[in-house]
């Protein structure tokens, strides 16, 4: 059996190429430290287009060039490649049988290890297993563990004395003939960290009460967040609580989005997600000592925000399911979910997602006060903070003053200086929405903020108020604050 990387990022390179790359990685990373040296790393303030100078101790955020060089030389392969998914190989395995160790077996296992006695742990085909505990004699264990296994894959496959079910582990001993890869979280990945370096800030870090450490989803992120992640972070902002953004695609990875990738590449990333978050927490830990620091994660985000334990102090999940949790009881957590996400699987395809399906998938949310969740009428994928029912959630999951998400409609004629956007907003494709800003003062003109194609009414309505309302000296979610702006129509 031969470890083995299926990461595109690591295809077509031969030792030479890799030679080569570790020399001009370490001429660039020379000049860079030079540059650091004598400047400060830059982040910019999502949805503004002024860049904010944020100061760091830049010795926790990099190491020296010469030993960035020998690292390598030393490993002649790329990023990837040092947190390898392990395959079967050459192995000989019967159809639908697992291939690899991935990442949800491994929680499993480190479940069933827990256990005392004779045991044994089976799997089977579309990673279905069966554990067997408490057992007299390991004979036993073994034999009950291999006889329920095959009867899940016969029951749930709709199959017919299937027999494929293999031992994974004896008495807490891992047996299967697939490698196991290192365990989640336990590879430690080299200074600098080039995906904080490249992270998006949104508030002072150094003033802030708190930090939100925000995990993105599997796409690739852009210099400016999405509209819908933009409310939160500036949610968060108007709290005192900074948020940090990192890149995770500044360390090579393949893209795995929905419809792109292999299996062992989407849990090569997963893998290499947690160890990348593990070292940028470290690196806040040790810069901001007494400042509690939260994970908000969407999406490919919030899985991985599950699958390990980062010891932080609250976690926010946004776009995945609870199928996963390696979350210590005592955190809190929040999951928020929109009642037509079509990547979230509660109960098969059952559509809409509702709280009973959710408390039905998720016991460990309904039985533990440090969980909870909040499902979100007429809502997808992505998920904006302005619904109130998260506004109200996220609010006393945090401990912080809420903010009232209601509007006021505008009543007036519309100023004839506004009736081009006004036009523009009747004639938009999909949901649109139009907000005006009225005259803050005599001889001051009315603004006019249009918001086109949003696949829901109510998220067209508040982002155009946010819009509005960010368009001046207005801080966007403030506590006690009344909006700013009135809304003309929507549709």
């Amino acid at each position: 059996m031969k470890g083995k990387s299926d990461a595109g990022i690591c295809k077509g390179r031969s030792d030479s190429d890799w030679n080569k790359l570790s020399k001009t990685l370490g001429t660039w990373l020379t000049a860079v430290g030079l540059l650091v040296q004598h400047g400060f790393m830059y982040s910019r303030i999502s949805g503004q287009n002024d860049a904010y100078r944020q100061s760091w101790d830049l010795d926790l955020f990099r190491t020296e060039a010469k030993q960035m060089r020998n690292f390598w030389k030393l490993t002649g392969i790329c990023v990837s490649a040092t947190y390898a998914v392990l395959t079967n190989g050459p192995l000989a395995v019967a159809e639908g049988m697992p291939t690899m160790f991935d990442v949800y077996t491994e929680m499993d296992f480190n479940d069933y290890v827990q256990e005392e006695r004779h045991s044994a742990y089976a799997i089977g085909e579309n990673y279905l297993g069966w554990f067997a505990y408490d057992h007299e004699t390991t004979f036993d264990a073994k034999a009950t563990a291999l006889k329920e296994c095959n009867a899940r894959v016969d029951r749930d496959l709709k199959k017919t004395d299937s027999q494929t079910c293999e031992l994974l582990a004896v008495d807490g001993e891992y047996v299967w003939k697939i490698k196991r890869p290192p365990a989640i979280g336990s590879v430690v990945l080299p200074l600098p960290d080039k995906p904080l370096n490249n992270s998006i800030i949104v508030g002072d870090l150094a003033k802030a009460d708190a930090i939100v450490l925000a995990l993105h989803g599997c796409d690739v992120p852009g210099i400016v967040p999405p509209d819908w992640t933009q409310s939160w972070y500036r949610f968060f902002k108007s709290r005192n609580i900074a948020v940090v953004q990192p890149d995770s695609f500044a360390d090579p990875h393949p893209e795995v989005c929905p419809g792109k990738g292999t299996d062992a590449e989407v849990d090569e990333v997963l893998r290499l997600r947690v160890n990348q978050t593990i070292r940028t927490l470290g690196l806040l830990e040790k810069k901001f000592v007494t400042k509690p620091i939260y994970i908000w994660g969407h999406s490919q985000g919030a899985r991985v925000a599950q699958i390990h334990d980062f010891g932080v102090d609250g976690v926010i999940l946004s776009g995945d399911w609870c199928g996963q949790d390696a979350i210590k009881r005592n955190t809190p957590v929040l999951m928020v979910i929109g009642e037509e996400d079509q990547y979230v699987k509660f109960g098969g395809e059952t559509r809409p997602i509702t709280e009973d399906v959710v408390k039905e998938n998720c016991p460990n949310y309904a039985n533990n006060e440090n969980r909870s969740f909040v499902v979100v009428k007429k809502m997808d994928h992505f998920t904006a903070i302005w619904h109130q029912n998260v506004m109200d959630a996220v609010s006393k999951f945090l401990n912080v003053k809420n903010y009232n998400t209601s509007f006021e409609k505008w009543l007036g004629p519309i100023p004839a200086e506004l009736k081009s956007e006004a036009n523009t907003y009747k004639t938009a494709p999909m949901h649109s929405a139009f907000a005006i800003r009225p005259a803050a003062k005599p001889g001051d003109k009315p603004q006019g903020f249009v918001i086109t194609s949003w696949e829901y009414k109510s998220d067209a309505e508040q982002m155009a108020l946010q819009e509005c309302e960010r368009g001046g000296d207005y801080e966007t979610y403030k506590p006690d604050q009344k909006r700013a702006c009135k809304l003309v129509d929507s549709k």
